[in-house]
């Protein structure tokens, strides 16, 4: 991937039904110029599976990185993502917020 004009880091825990709900909005909505970096923080339910599929995605590869912390909360999983974050723009985004056209 190019380098993206904004980095949008979203940290999650055992919160899969809305994360897919905001990651779509940002699919659907986004445009080319993002990347999503989630911050997986030792869920226990079925976000990293489901991270993994969009992973696995043409989307996916070119939008959307993860990491696991380990109980790690907000805060630290959001400076996470900022360290390693591209983008010329950074903005974090809560996993039950959803963009809309």
């Amino acid at each position: 991937m190019s380098t993206p004009l904004i980095s949008v880091v979203i940290p999650t825990f055992n919160n899969v039904d809305v994360l897919r709900r905001s990651v779509d909005s940002w699919r659907d909505h986004g445009g080319d110029a993002i990347e999503l970096i989630v911050i997986e923080d030792g869920c226990s339910d079925a976000t990293p599976a489901y991270l993994r599929d969009v992973a696995a995605t043409a989307w996916g590869q070119q939008h959307v990185r993860s990491i696991h912390e380990d109980d790690a909360h907000e805060l630290r999983c959001t400076n996470t993502g900022f360290t390693v974050a591209r983008g010329t723009f950074l903005m974090t985004w809560q996993d039950d917020m959803c963009r809309s056209s």
